[in-house]
């Protein structure tokens, strides 16, 4: 029998991922806050160059509710130079454009880094940035009004941490910047909130009400205060309908926390039910095939696969699958997750050849993942193991079963019922081929590791 209660790790996983960029119709919160940025243009960028990409940084912020003034930074003192005239606020923040030639070590591929997050300082690299328009065939304006919001989100999100969609991907294709001239990239959801917070907590500038329950449930959930939580998290979402309407996309966020902790608290119906009108909403904001709408359908079709109901998981599944191979590739750990997860859920109902064919694709992109998706590798593995000792197949099996047993050795964490109940599996399997002798080694080498 396959556990599903291991669909909770992975579950907790994808909600992290709940995350979409802001729609470009609507502003996301009910009051922007302010921020002033001192532009120490040391290179020499053109007023026109520099305006536009000023004008399109800040629209995205426009977007996460914080509004930008850009001042000019005096330069004279040098390219550390600090800006004068007024007294100093700790939420002003200091923009450096220098050339590559400036940086003596780091990422030869970089356009743009945090100089200091205690001093509030990032940099922009113009002539990499020249260099990256010209191979994209864009405006340099364009990335470099990209790559001062990207490093600026870097400062007020407190974090040198990527995302995979928006604003703070690792590196932009063509088709980013073509969304950002035309006003649609944004700072996730969630970014977009982080920030805000930052911004009040600097200027001690009060926070819309709904902002401030939800603050406060996250911060509940995070102590395992559960029920005190989901009170906060109703009172937001009560306050933002009230402030934004019921149809708003931070609605959808907040079912997203709701429907996050109420899976914490094994209240599967009830996690379901938020999710999918979170769904709703975010289908008539983003679109059918955004990526958002993708990580809500496979957290939508694990809950429902958790509950039994295999054929609508199935068909989530399927709704899944072909938006995230397009928005994050047939390789991406990600992707190979949803692959995982369908290959269970047939597991689950005994279809054994279907199982196989979808674990077998998952699995080369986890163990390409690394350390981050060892635990979802390891799972995966004891999938097929199974699939393939129910069809008789034990010379498949058996080297598979032998990866779980050394990786549970050798990370006793990893050890949960299903792998338990595999590993028995393993020695029941070496019985069937008439290997007592390796199988009464294997039941005493199981006795040290599981309790």
């Amino acid at each position: 029998m396959v556990g599903l209660f291991l669909l909770m790790p992975v579950l907790s996983s994808i909600m992290l991922s709940q995350d979409p960029p802001a729609p470009e119709t609507k502003a996301n919160f009910a009051t922007a806050v302010g921020v002033t940025v001192y532009v120490f243009n040391s290179v020499q960028v053109s007023p026109g160059d520099l305006g536009k990409a000023e004008k399109l940084a800040a629209r995205i912020f426009e977007k996460a509710g914080i509004k930008v003034a850009w001042v000019p930074g005096l330069i004279v003192k040098g390219l550390d130079a600090s800006p004068v005239g007024e007294p100093w606020n700790q939420a002003n923040l200091l923009l450096r454009i220098w050339n590559s030639s400036t940086v003596r070590e780091g990422n030869p591929e970089a356009v743009g880094f945090c100089l200091s997050m205690k001093k509030n300082e990032a940099v922009v690299l113009f002539d990499a940035i020249q260099n990256r328009a010209g191979m994209l065939n864009v405006a340099p304006a364009v990335p470099l009004g990209v790559s001062i919001a990207h490093e600026i989100g870097h400062l007020l999100l407190q974090s040198t941490a990527h995302s995979l969609v928006g604003v703070m991907k690792a590196r932009w294709l063509a088709d980013d910047l073509t969304d950002a001239e035309r006003g649609h990239l944004a700072f996730t959801w969630q970014e977009s909130r982080s920030m805000r917070n930052e911004v009040l907590r600097r200027t001690e500038t009060p926070w819309a009400t709904y902002e401030r329950y939800l603050h406060e449930g996250a911060r509940l959930q995070k102590e395992g205060r559960y029920a005190e939580a989901a009170t906060a998290y109703s009172a937001a979402l009560d306050e933002a309908e009230q402030q934004l309407g019921p149809e708003h996309i931070t609605i959808a966020e907040i079912l997203v926390n709701i429907g996050t902790l109420r899976a914490l608290q094994r209240q599967d119906a009830k996690a379901r039910a938020a999710f999918e009108r979170s769904l709703e909403i975010r289908e008539k904001a983003l679109g059918a095939d955004h990526l958002q709408v993708g990580f809500t359908l496979l957290t939508i079709a694990m809950l429902t696969h958790k509950q039994g109901q295999y054929a609508a998981a199935e068909a989530m599944y399927r709704r899944a699958l072909p938006i995230l191979e397009n928005k994050l590739g047939p390789e991406h750990e990600r992707t190979a997750l949803l692959k995982a997860s369908l290959g269970k859920l047939y597991l689950s109902q005994r279809r054994n050849t279907e199982a196989e064919l979808w674990l077998e694709k998952a699995i080369p992109v986890l163990e390409q993942a690394g350390e981050s998706e060892q635990s979802r590798l390891v799972v995966a593995l004891n999938d097929l193991a199974e699939a393939y000792q129910r069809d008789g197949r034990y010379e498949k099996a058996e080297p598979l079963y032998a990866r779980v047993l050394s990786a549970v050795e050798q990370r006793p964490a990893a050890m949960n019922d299903e792998i338990r109940i595999g590993l028995r599996g393993y020695v029941q399997m070496l019985r069937k081929m008439k290997r007592k002798p390796d199988a009464r080694k294997l039941e005493l080498q199981l006795k040290t590791i599981l309790p």
